[in-house]
């Protein structure tokens, strides 16, 4: 319990320093709300992770993209959920996809290609 406090306190403090004070995940954070109810309809996890990312990407930084899903899988590992590596590659390939122009409904068809129903 002292180690996921400590941890959760780390985490809260890392989003609040100043060298994250001009980004401080805002894009990502935001569409990350506006699109979760959607994401989560999907299939499994991994569509989940690959269209969130490709969703994401389409309007923010890719390098914000790819920290809110290391967060993610932080926060995660803190007890708050299943950390998985493989999360990550889902995250990153759903970064391919937004980076060749996918639109919202090709995040959604791709993602659900590459990560078929299990």
């Amino acid at each position: 319990m002292l180690m996921k406090t400590i941890l959760t306190l780390s985490l809260l403090f890392l989003m609040t320093t100043p060298s994250l004070a001009e980004d401080k995940l805002a894009c990502s954070l935001y569409h990350a709300f506006l699109y979760k109810n959607e994401v989560q309809k999907l299939e499994n996890d991994k569509q989940m992770h690959c269209s969130m990312s490709c969703l994401i990407a389409r309007k923010c930084k890719t390098s914000e993209v790819v920290l809110i899903g290391f967060i993610k899988e932080f926060v995660d590992a803190l007890g708050y959920g299943t950390p998985d590596p493989n999360d990550i590659a889902a995250n990153l390939k759903g970064i391919n996809v937004a980076k060749k122009g996918a639109t919202e409904s090709v995040c959604y068809t791709t993602c659900k290609k590459i990560y078929p129903k299990q």
